[in-house]
Parts: structure tokens; sequence; C-alpha cells
């Protein structure tokens, strides 16, 4: 009931149902995490300070002080929902990518978001304080969906899940209800393969997990401001 503290047991159901609202929505993944510094916030920094993010201001400076706590973006939330879906990594290449060949991924699942987060208020009695992030705004996506169970980090620097693979919009509804944490993925799946690294045709990765942004098909086609090279 609202303003009643939670057992542990009562936010183990909640959980569980918050999930399974966000699968009924039609998610394929969905974990929940705590709020706080990114585990790979050094890695972040160092990736910054070699300059890699290139023409992309907007991840340095002040978006960067938000990206190194995720419990600043915004104030009062102190966990997150997190869910993945699959954008048809069957489907045959082309001219188009993947991810573009609907309707705009970031309106899709942020309406999805704000369907659980009804449920959520209604479940509890309450107005909740929460805020869906969709690839559009100062978050360390990946962090926050390998911490939250969804996947590990591969050489490609794409977040992969053993059985959807990395062809996944991820995407978060912070709140500030307190939820029962799932476990990070741990392991490292990518074992010696390196044929992503080969594949890449601009060959942008400077090493496993470190992309080189100013190299990127995706950065010249869709960040750079500028005449591609």
């Amino acid at each position: 009931r609202a303003g009643w503290p939670m057992t542990e047991t009562a936010r183990r159901s909640l959980t569980e149902r918050l999930k399974a609202q966000a699968y009924g929505v039609g998610f394929d993944l969905a974990g929940v995490v705590a709020l706080g510094e990114p585990a790979t916030r050094a890695e972040f920094d160092a990736w910054l300070a070699a300059g890699n993010h290139a023409e992309m201001s907007y991840l340095d400076g002040a978006g960067a002080v938000l990206r190194r706590d995720t419990r600043l973006p915004h104030e009062g939330a102190t966990h997150a929902l997190v869910v993945a879906i699959n954008y048809g990594g069957r489907e045959p290449s082309g001219a188009v990518a993947r991810y573009a060949r609907g309707d705009d991924y970031h309106e899709l699942l942020r309406a999805k978001l704000r369907e659980v987060q009804a449920w959520l208020e209604r479940e509890l009695g309450r107005p909740v304080n929460a805020r869906p992030y969709v690839d559009s705004g100062p978050v360390l996506e990946r962090d926050l969906a390998q911490r939250a169970g969804l996947g590990w980090f591969g050489k490609n620097t794409m977040l992969i899940n053993p059985d959807h693979g990395s062809f996944l919009f991820l995407a978060s509804l912070f709140v500030d209800v307190e939820l029962e944490v799932d476990a990070p993925f741990e392991a490292d799946r990518c074992g010696s393969c390196t044929r992503c690294l080969e594949a890449c045709p601009t060959q942008a990765f400077t090493s496993a997990r470190v992309l080189d942004a100013s190299r990127c098909i995706s950065y010249l086609t869709i960040e750079l401001r500028g005449a591609i090279p």
C-alpha cells in the first residue's frame, strides 16, 4: 500500500511482476540494477581521454559528469528497470540499417516503458518519480544492462546476449522504488573469436572493446556534421 515500507518478500514479488510487465509489453530482456557509479567508469574516462569520441562533445564535460554516476541524471531515482528488444538481427542486410527500418525506436520504446510505469503506479497506489531513457540521455546504457544481467560486452563494444546476440535496443526506466537487483552478467563468452574486429569495413576498433568513433560508419553517417572523409 502507499506509504508502507515493503518487506523483502514483497520487494522481490514486486520486482518479478515488474519484469513480467516488461516482457508483456514486448521487451525481450529485463533486469533490475541499483543506481550508482558505473563499473566501467575508468574505461569510459580513458576512452574520452584518448579522443575516441571524436566530435561528440556532449559525451565530455558536463555530460561526462552525469554519466559517471547514474544517480545524477534523474533526481530521486534509486533503481532502474533495464530492458532490451531485438530489432531484427536475422533480417537480411541492405542499404538501410536494420534498426532504422521501422518507426522511431526512441518513441516506441519510451511508450512501452510508460506502460510499465503506469502499471507500477497502480500497483503501489501512488505516483512514481520515474523517467524512461532510450538512447537519449547521459546514461551509460551498456553498463546498466551488464549489471542487470542482460549480457556481456563483446569485442565489438556491443552488449551481447546469449540468446539474442547484439542486435539490441537498450532502454531503462529510472524509478524511486526500492527493487530487488539482479546479478550482473560476469562471463565473457567471446573467447578467442575476433570475427567482429576483422569484419569492420573501416577497421574502427583500435583493440578489442575499444572503438575509435571517428572511423565508425555509424558516427560518420549520423553524428559527424562535416563531410564524410
